[in-house]
């Protein structure tokens, strides 16, 4: 519950204070990713909360940062086990005209502790595009591919995003 506070806390503050000098957003999103994670099958989806912050470059170009983190635990499969895991993520965002892509660090984490290794983190890269209903709502749908060492998952994420 501490961490949820904390979480939430620390995404009120950062809205606060960037508001001035860009165009923050927040909302939810649905993620569904399977693959291989410490050489075994996976499989998880999850709910995310999402907050970024946007700067126009130009008309059609943006340039933003982006955290994704899970509201609740996720339901997933790894290997035979059934597991609770989350993935947090933090990126920089590039979109023209719709159509973006995005570069983040990724933690993925488990109910286990002995499974809270500095291997569960990754790269993530997404491609997707954006369509704004007006001028404060934005259906967004990517390809999400996570890669490391130890993790090689894939998968969809479809949101839904507020500005104000």
């Amino acid at each position: 519950m501490t961490s949820t506070l904390s979480r939430t806390f620390l995404a009120s503050l950062l809205l606060l204070a960037a508001k001035a000098y860009a165009d923050p957003y927040m909302g939810m999103e649905y993620q569904k990713l399977s693959g291989t994670r410490s050489d075994q099958s996976y499989a998880t989806s999850q709910a995310n909360v999402v907050v970024g912050y946007e700067w126009p470059l130009s008309a059609d170009l943006k340039h933003g940062v982006e955290y994704t983190g899970p509201i609740s635990t996720s339901t997933g499969q790894l290997g035979a086990q059934n597991v609770e895991t989350t993935l947090m993520a933090f990126g920089y965002k590039l979109t023209y005209n719709g159509f973006y892509g995005k570069a983040a660090y990724v933690k993925l984490d488990r109910d286990d502790a002995d499974l809270e290794k500095s291997k569960d983190r990754a790269a993530m890269y997404s491609v997707g595009y954006e369509h704004a209903l007006d001028d404060t709502t934005t259906l967004r749908v990517s390809r999400d591919v996570l890669r490391s060492g130890a993790v090689s998952v894939s998968g969809f994420s479809a949101a839904v995003l507020f500005g104000f």
